[in-house]
């Protein structure tokens, strides 16, 4: 948020929806309704992070796996770079580390890799 602000430029949250967003059971009978009920709440986690950003900001859910939907949607706004994080914010996570040698291999784009503070063993994520 703080480099969208400095650089004037328009924040992206591009969540990558795949089946680790949805409730464990997909045979239960209401499984739609907790998908939804899950998608909601991670879109809310967002505007709450989100809520002090003075500069544009703009959340859209893709499907897919991480490091592909980051590629179409950078390519798809013309995106000056791609900001990842290896933090967890409550329940929103940022991004896996999995997901980077992807992008590394898939862009020309620069990546650029924002880490949590040092947390010791003692202090919660």
């Amino acid at each position: 948020m703080d480099l969208a602000s400095r650089l004037d430029a328009a924040l992206y949250v591009i969540h990558a929806v795949n089946l680790e967003d949805y409730p464990i059971d997909m045979d239960a009978a209401d499984w739609e309704q907790q998908a939804e009920a899950a998608l909601a709440e991670q879109r809310e986690a967002v505007r709450s992070v989100l809520a002090g950003h003075r500069g544009p900001w703009r959340y859209e859910a893709w499907s897919g796996e991480p490091g592909p939907v980051l590629v179409e949607a950078a390519d798809d706004h013309d995106a000056s770079m791609i900001v990842v994080g290896r933090r967890r914010h409550g329940r929103l996570h940022l991004l896996t580390s999995a997901a980077l040698p992807y992008l590394a291999g898939h862009t020309s784009r620069p990546i650029l890799l924002v880490s949590s503070p040092f947390r010791g063993a003692d202090q919660p994520e």
